[in-house]
């Protein structure tokens, strides 16, 4: 099957949309909802924590204040389908910048996009984050670092994308580091206009990432994750497995190694690929990262054989075939997914990450419950903040590097907690707990129950949750 240049094109923007056309799962979309509502209501940003009773007077300097009000203003006009043809135009303006680095090979570019995203599914199978704006940014400085090879005052765009950058993700620091990279790439090539321009670019996209709400301390909060061992206690930040760890390491020599035999003069790029190998293999939410940069690496070093490839006529039948059989299978399965997921609220309570209490959410409502502190579970935190907006949670997304008194994660203090650790009544009390609102069946609730009242008193259980107030 073979189609033209033309209608390729729009089939692989329509094939991007599709992939990208996901229910928005990721827990913490409650309290990002909150923050970009905050602003819509009052035309400020929220600055103090007001979402939960621990640690209540913390100044978070949070780098995802755009993104807030994106998805704010988002669910306001069109729901949760909305944010899901947001990710999907999302997904179609990153393949758009991917395709232009190596706009001579269409369909082998379709087709290492799809392996890129596929791989990296771990991050981006969980609807619309923030992550997805990090590694547009760094795509969007290969583009300009490839471009600029040419014409460098196309730098010049490169400040403005670290505004939106700032606002978006912390993950712009990472940027910053690529553009580092290309600046020694230029110097060892002995480039030396272009890598003057390339570092006055750099300087004032340092500057200009400080025009966010927090100024400076957008940078202080980046560094703070790396002062916690955030990869012993967050799913996310686990390490890959071993299987995933040793292809890891596979595609990073076989990378490495093809630029030193094809690119010599591009050497350097092996340091984009072992900062982000590194940061791989510490956490799986950097996997795309790595796969971003490998194939954009890969690709350079073997963009003739690429383009032979993209000549023959077979590879061409096949690509497209693969491509139409792909827009099907995503159009029958995910598309009507996807519209079950966002309009159907028990579809959300019960299929996505996590299994929410919608139905303990309803008893509270219809009975309110005195104290607005609750214990509640940390996968629940997001979510209970943005349904009872009225009460203040323990802890949420937020908050795993959090400064505390004791130098513990937040993280930690909770799972003390929840895990009925010696003092955790005690814990509960000083904190100001009021009640809680727990899974059923946690070591803490069958902790409770132990206890025969002798604290708490439970009020409410069904399949998903259960409900203590204090006796």
């Amino acid at each position: 099957m073979q189609i033209s240049s033309k209608a390729f094109g729009y089939l692989s923007l329509a094939f991007v949309f599709l992939l990208f056309f996901l229910p928005p799962i990721d827990t913490d979309l409650g309290w990002h909802l909150r923050y970009g509502e905050y602003f819509l209501s009052t035309g400020t940003f929220l600055k103090q924590n007001t979402l939960t009773y621990f640690l209540p007077d913390y100044i978070w300097m949070d780098s995802r204040s755009l993104y807030q009000v994106l998805l704010a203003v988002t669910y306001k006009y069109s729901g949760l389908l909305g944010l899901s043809v947001i990710y999907g135009s999302l997904g179609v303006s990153i393949y758009w910048i991917f395709s232009k680095i190596n706009s001579q090979i269409p369909k082998i570019n379709i087709l290492v996009f799809t392996i890129t995203i596929l791989a990296s599914w771990v991050v981006f199978g969980l609807g619309i984050r923030t992550q997805i704006f990090t590694f547009a940014g760094i795509l969007a400085v290969f583009y300009l670092a490839k471009i600029s090879e040419k014409n460098p005052k196309i730098l010049i765009l490169l400040p403005l994308l670290f505004i939106f950058w700032a606002n978006l993700h912390g993950g712009f620091v990472l940027g910053l580091a690529v553009c580092g990279i290309v600046f020694l790439q230029r110097l060892a090539n002995r480039k030396w206009r272009k890598a003057i321009y390339l570092a006055i670019a750099g300087f004032f996209s340092a500057l200009s990432a400080l025009i966010n709400p927090y100024g400076v301390g957008v940078y202080e909060d980046a560094i703070r994750y790396t002062q916690y061992p955030l990869w012993t206690l967050i799913a996310e930040w686990v390490p890959p497995n071993l299987d995933t760890k040793i292809l890891l390491v596979v595609v990073a020599l076989i990378t490495v190694a093809s630029i030193l035999r094809y690119s010599k003069r591009r050497v350097t790029f092996a340091l984009c690929v072992i900062l982000f190998f590194i940061l791989a293999m510490q956490a799986r939410r950097s996997i795309p990262f790595f796969v971003l940069a490998s194939v954009l690496t890969l690709s350079d070093s073997y963009i003739e054989r690429l383009k032979l490839l993209e000549k023959n006529i077979y590879f061409q039948k096949a690509i497209s075939l693969l491509l139409i059989s792909g827009i099907i299978l995503l159009a029958l399965i995910q598309v009507p997914n996807t519209f079950s997921f966002d309009t159907n609220w028990k579809n959300y309570c019960s299929s996505g990450m996590q299994r929410y209490p919608c139905r303990a959410i309803e008893y509270i409502k219809s009975h309110p419950i005195d104290g607005e502190n609750v214990y509640a579970p940390y996968e629940w935190g997001g979510f209970l903040e943005w349904q009872l907006p009225e009460y203040k949670f323990f802890v949420d997304g937020r908050m795993p590097a959090w400064p505390t008194p004791d130098n513990k994660s937040p993280y930690t203090t909770y799972l003390e907690i929840v895990q009925a650790q010696p003092g955790y009544q005690q814990k509960l009390l000083s904190y100001g707990t009021d009640w809680l609102l727990l899974g059923p069946g946690t070591f803490l609730d069958i902790e409770l129950q132990s206890k025969r009242g002798e604290y708490w008193k439970e009020i409410y259980r069904d399949e998903a949750a259960v409900i203590y107030v204090k006796k």
